[in-house]
């Protein structure tokens, strides 16, 4: 038999040449440095799961995946369906036809005219009924690690106009399943300054109340012995169409431990994003590995996001803190061509200026560095810094790995067109 085109699709039967195009896609995309997920062939159409685990920019990690199927699928197939996957989960479908790249290779203006000829939709869009939870390839590789350095600043303490601490820090990640992953930090200090200070203040309430000192005695925390900053277990879900959940329990970060539960509603296409957080967590021990001390809260906000176009994005929080006072955080961040991302960030709560301390309330400027500036090797590895003034209680929210919307919107429509020119590198 064959299709309009005239290609023969008697290889669609044939159980060994499946099997065959399968192994050869899966050697090639490992060359490239993504991992295919899952292989679904039709006679005129193929759809393809993968990670992305080497290329900063998407569209790039798309279009070197879309080169290859097009030289390695059989001929009689047209329509190509890329499912670029995170955390073991479907986010988006790319649908593109294999006579476009073909012909838009070497076009000068290639680039756009690609984009114009394909599709972005929600992965559940080409998926239907199928689960969007991508299953784990039991010879993909499930560990992964790292070792860079950090550096921690403050800026503004009264008593050292600058303090300064610099490291390595070790990760590690377990996926026990595509989408159930274990990971952990470990932070070794080498030299700085952070330690020492004694400006945590009274942060009470002209009527008496006093909020617990939620962060303004983190210095307490720095040591010069390995701490363990994050050790954690994080479940990653898709309740539906446009949605995602994430639950992640342990040890959250370096000064509180306990449950974190996520849920984000984010279509591919728009650029309105609505989400909300939960937490119960417990103050750890300054110095031990696992010890709890006695002060425990429920933390959490609801959150909108808007995608401006051109790497701009806002984002608003609104619920309540660790200390817990309550009220909202605006941020506004841009991603440049780069990789690089700078952002900037107010939190105004109902702890009066007087009891907050010095700085009335908690603002500042965060910047996200791709670690391939570092090493000039692709990688999608980022080392992000918030630069503040000396911490307080007021607006302090607990810093969770894995949250959903920066991680999803990488793979959605606005992010891709913001990189599309990469799609031929």
């Amino acid at each position: 038999p064959a299709p309009p085109g005239g290609w023969s699709t008697d290889w669609a039967t044939d159980a060994g040449a499946i099997a065959r195009t399968r192994a050869t896609l899966a050697a090639r995309f490992t060359a490239e440095g993504l991992r295919l997920e899952g292989l679904d062939l039709e006679p005129g159409r193929a759809t393809v799961r993968f990670t992305n685990l080497r290329h900063e920019a998407q569209p790039r990690a798309l279009g070197r995946a879309a080169r290859i199927l097009s030289a390695v699928l059989p001929p009689s197939v047209e329509e190509i369906v890329l499912l670029p996957a995170v955390r073991g989960l479907a986010v988006s479908a790319v649908t593109l036809r294999r006579s476009d790249l073909e012909e838009l290779e070497h076009d000068p203006d290639g680039a756009d005219a690609l984009r114009a000829r394909t599709a972005i939709d929600d992965a559940a869009a080409s998926l239907g009924p199928q689960p969007l939870l991508i299953a784990h390839p039991a010879d993909a590789p499930r560990l992964g690690w790292s070792v860079l350095p950090y550096l921690a600043p403050t800026i503004m303490d009264p008593s050292s106009p600058v303090r300064l601490e610099a490291g390595l820090r070790a990760e590690a990640r377990f996926a026990l399943a595509s989408n159930l992953l274990v990971s952990g930090a470990l932070t070794q200090r080498v030299a700085g300054n952070l330690g020492g200070t004694t400006r945590a203040p009274e942060a009470c309430r002209s009527d008496g109340f006093c909020y617990e000192r939620v962060r303004s005695d983190a210095t307490s925390y720095v040591s010069d012995s390995p701490v363990l900053e994050r050790l954690t277990m994080a479940h990653f879900s898709r309740p539906g169409a446009n949605l995602y959940g994430r639950l992640s329990a342990g040890w959250l970060e370096r000064m509180y431990a306990g449950v974190s539960a996520e849920v984000l509603w984010k279509p591919a296409a728009g650029p309105l994003a609505l989400g909300a957080e939960v937490n119960r967590v417990r103050r750890r021990a300054p110095s031990s590995f696992g010890g709890l001390l006695d002060y425990e809260v429920t933390t959490g906000h609801v959150s909108a996001y808007v995608d401006f176009g051109a790497g701009y994005v806002g984002q608003i929080d609104v619920g309540q803190y660790l200390a817990g006072d309550r009220g909202a955080t605006l941020s506004l961040s841009r991603e440049f061509a780069s990789g690089w991302r700078l952002g900037a960030y107010a939190t105004l709560t109902d702890m009066p200026f007087s009891a907050f301390g010095e700085g009335s309330f908690d603002k500042g400027i965060t910047i996200t560095i791709p670690v391939t500036w570092f090493d000039g090797r692709p990688s999608r590895a980022r080392s992000s810094q918030t630069i503040r003034s000396l911490q307080r209680d007021g607006g302090a929210r607990l810093d969770v790995a894995n949250r959903l919307y920066p991680m999803v919107r990488d793979l959605h429509r606005a992010a891709l067109d913001d990189s599309w020119g990469t799609v031929w590198q």
